[in-house]
């Protein structure tokens, strides 16, 4: 059909005289083509294409598998229309869109790119700019995510070690299934409730310039914004005509007095199938086969959430996607005592201490770490991460970085980090001092989108007013019925000056360029009618001088 296609198309100057028939021709053509493959491709005796996306199961268990979804264990704790976010492990793709929840995990390829940026900001390992689960499980980043909930799929001790900080037990949840006389939860869910999670609309009393932000370490961006309200430089033209202070106590280098976290040293030694080697001030391991590891052993501190640091990752490869391993473990204080009471070279000392703690009766969690080459199909060009191996009170005191393929790895430092609850527990509660209330999400019954959020706030003073919802360029501001200028705050977030006294807030959002569009489309439609009607015109008249003219 294709090449008959083509004959045709190259005998059209035959029919110069009768063009209908050409097109006539290569419409039936394309016609049939179109048709003859369907029909190879999706026909049931033929390709049966389809049948590749059937699971054939009983009538209504698709249904019953989304009433056990994580959604289950929680969905009838909450009025309808109120605002929170969930998160946790084994969490199913996009599950709450069918319930109108929000949550922390997304797979959409027109995903809102504000939040890629937000999580390359602080450094949170993901899949991609359009894939995302979660925040790292990290205690102050769900706390202003406004994460309300997290679950476990899998209720065991090693699951457990995954639940940030501060999350209260809650049991068992999940959907109910009748058993004869008695009731039985069907696949329960382990339950964690999140006392410090932001609110929809909260506020802060100081800001911090975003430039001044990027200038911190990635552990120190996420606990500066529990401090001051991270602004653009669009915002900080607002703030700067107001009476609100730019917070002045975060410094940009070293031990930070003001935030509650602090970088450990450690000894890496490595296995013995990695070269490694210094090149333009970066370390290279040149790693022989998967399954070769690094081992950064440290004195962690306890009661903390401790981080792997990378900097500057690459990778050459033949591989177009990498998945390292990193994996944590206690501490063993003895077997450094007496590794040194015995005056061991350190080195050996350091593969001494590092074979006791790095053992599977030792072992805390594990996460994999995602990246992607420039000339892989997802690249998101993230490079820096810090990867939260887990709150607890006992000090870790070992990390591994298992290589899952061979090639050249090159980071330009690593670190790791210890963070204490101290600015979660006291930060939070100030910035829930003043939020929004009755907020309203007006959501549409059917598809739970909404164009329109409403809601009260008091406020004592000047603050600035934060919204729990990705920045758009869409969405628009009136407080009292007075347009109020959006700006961006945490890098993903929406936040607007706020005066003091009662006021009421109205967002409304509307597709940028929609009403420009439809409005170049209608006089697009129109002219195309006039010429249209035009070239009629013409041709009728032409058609009567051509009559006229045979007449001489």
């Amino acid at each position: 059909l294709a090449l008959l296609t083509f004959v045709v198309f190259q005998l059209s100057p035959v029919f110069s005289r009768r063009s209908s028939v050409a097109a006539a021709l290569l419409l039936l053509c394309t016609v049939v083509s179109i048709l003859g493959n369907s029909y190879f491709a999706n026909a049931p005796a033929k390709g049966n294409f389809p049948s590749e996306f059937m699971e054939r199961v009983p009538a209504g268990h698709f249904e019953e598998v989304l009433k056990d979804t994580e959604l289950s264990a929680f969905r009838d704790l909450e009025g309808e229309g109120a605002f929170y976010r969930y998160s946790g492990r084994n969490l199913l793709w996009n599950a709450a869109i069918l319930d109108g929840i929000s949550s922390t995990q997304s797979m959409f390829s027109l995903s809102d790119a504000e939040v890629g940026n937000y999580l390359q900001s602080v450094g949170i390992p993901e899949q991609a700019a359009y894939a995302y689960f979660g925040v790292d499980d990290r205690m102050i980043a769900s706390a202003l995510a406004g994460v309300k909930y997290f679950t476990l799929a899998y209720d065991n001790d090693f699951e457990k070690q995954y639940v940030p900080y501060g999350f209260e037990d809650m049991g068992l949840r999940g959907s109910t299934t009748r058993q004869g006389q008695e009731t039985a939860m069907k696949n329960p869910y382990h339950l964690y409730a999140n006392p410090y999670a932001l609110p929809f609309g909260y506020t802060y009393g100081s800001w911090i310039p975003e430039q001044t932000f990027r200038k911190l370490s990635l552990t120190m961006r996420q606990e500066a914004m529990l401090y001051g309200a991270v602004v653009d430089p669009d915002g900080q033209k607002i703030l700067q005509k107001s009476g609100i202070r730019e917070q002045p106590a975060l410094e940009t280098a070293g031990e930070n007095v003001s935030l509650h976290q602090k970088e450990i040293p450690f000894q890496m030694t490595t296995s013995d199938g990695i070269q490694v080697e210094k090149e333009n001030g970066q370390q290279v391991f040149k790693v022989k086969q998967a399954g070769e590891s690094l081992t950064f052993t440290f004195d962690g501190l306890a009661q903390t959430e401790t981080y792997l640091v990378v900097d500057a990752l690459s990778v050459d490869g033949v591989g177009k996607t990498f998945w390292p391993t990193i994996t944590s473990y206690g501490m063993i204080p003895a077997a450094e005592k007496d590794a040194k009471e015995e005056g061991r070279a350190p080195d050996a000392a350091a593969k001494e201490t590092a074979a006791s703690r790095v053992t599977d009766a030792n072992k805390k969690l594990d996460k994999q770490l995602v990246y992607i080459q420039p000339r892989g199909q997802n690249f998101s060009d993230w490079h820096n991460f810090a990867v939260n191996m887990g709150y607890d009170e006992a000090p870790r005191g070992a990390i591994t970085f298992t290589f899952d393929q061979a090639g050249t790895w090159r980071v330009k430092d690593f670190a790791v980090v210890c963070m204490t609850p101290q600015s979660l527990r006291e930060q939070v509660p100030r910035l829930l001092q003043t939020q929004l209330k009755q907020v309203d999400l007006h959501k549409n019954p059917i598809s739970f989108a909404t164009g329109k959020i409403t809601g009260e706030i008091a406020s004592p003073g000047e603050q600035i007013l934060t919204f729990n919802l990705p920045y758009a360029e869409g969405w628009k501001l009136k407080i009292d019925g007075k347009k109020t200028d959006l700006f961006h705050v945490n890098v993903m977030f929406m936040g607007a000056l706020l005066q003091e006294g009662a006021h009421q807030i109205e967002l409304t959002y509307m597709t940028p360029g929609l009403y420009p569009g439809m409005l170049i489309s209608i006089f697009a439609l129109v002219l195309m009618i006039l010429c249209r009607c035009l070239r009629m015109r013409t041709g009728a008249k032409d058609q009567r001088c051509a009559k006229n003219s045979g007449t001489f």
